[in-house]
């Protein structure tokens, strides 16, 4: 029995909870984390403060907090929770405690988005609290409509970009590396097209931003740009995600 227990496979939850430790355990972690915080409560203040011609409601708060602020630092934020062991040589102990790879690269995966998860609940709260304070300062009834399409939309897109810079990390395994080719390649990529007419008309079916401008808007795609969001998450976030994944459960550490 003693045996039959020192062998026993170490459960996922187990490996995704060590994942998500990580990124909290960490003094980058947690600057990060609290930055992000920082970013989506000075967001919704400015919102709130200067609104412009657009009326203040929770939904326009939230969909700013989620599709401006998230959608900018949490790919980083997921490509340091997949490059940091790489960096600390710490990946060889990680794997001598769960053999597994394939279970590790899916832990880091949804500590990422669990991560996501737990910042969309803050901006929620944020967006609330400010829409009542708001509401109460001018004298007014807090405004709680909320596009729902519009929101799913911008939900589906940070999904997206996170798991964007989760390949861009499996596959460079440096932090810096990573980032920058996160920060770099697309929009330079995008830039050169500018300048050749029969790519450039083409743009959604190779450039991740391109293709997610039609859920911003909402979930009511048509059949043609469902098909280019495919086509540019296979090759900005599938085929690097696959590289990364392969290199790391066949090669050495």
């Amino acid at each position: 029995m003693s045996a039959l227990l020192a062998h026993a496979p170490v459960p996922f939850l187990r490996t995704w909870n060590a994942e998500n430790r990580k990124i909290v355990d960490t003094r980058a972690g947690v600057v990060f984390l609290s930055l992000i915080a920082l970013v989506v409560v000075g967001m919704s203040a400015v919102i709130a403060i200067w609104p412009g011609e657009q009326t203040l409601t929770f939904g326009t708060l939230l969909g700013s907090s989620v599709s401006m602020g998230l959608a900018m630092f949490m790919p980083i934020l997921a490509i340091l929770a997949v490059t940091s062991e790489f960096s600390q040589r710490t990946l060889a102990v990680t794997f001598a405690l769960e053999p597994r790879r394939g279970r590790v690269v899916a832990a880091k995966i949804a500590a990422a988005l669990t991560m996501t998860a737990v910042l969309v609940v803050v901006a929620l709260v944020v967006a609330a609290t400010t829409v009542l304070l708001a509401a109460a300062m001018r004298g007014e009834t807090a405004v709680w409509d909320v596009d729902g399409g519009v929101l799913v939309g911008a939900l589906v897109t940070l999904v997206l970009v996170v798991l964007q810079g989760t390949a861009f990390g499996l596959l460079l395994r440096s932090t810096p590396l990573a980032i920058v080719a996160y920060l770099l390649l697309p929009s330079l990529f995008a830039f050169v097209t500018m300048f050749i007419s029969a790519i450039r008309d083409a743009l959604p079916w190779f450039e991740l931003s391109s293709a997610t401008v039609p859920l911003m808007e909402g979930l009511s795609l048509t059949g043609t740009e469902w098909a280019q969001l495919a086509s540019a998450s296979a090759i900005w976030i599938l085929l690097p995600g696959a590289i990364g994944v392969w290199r790391l459960l066949k090669g050495d550490l």
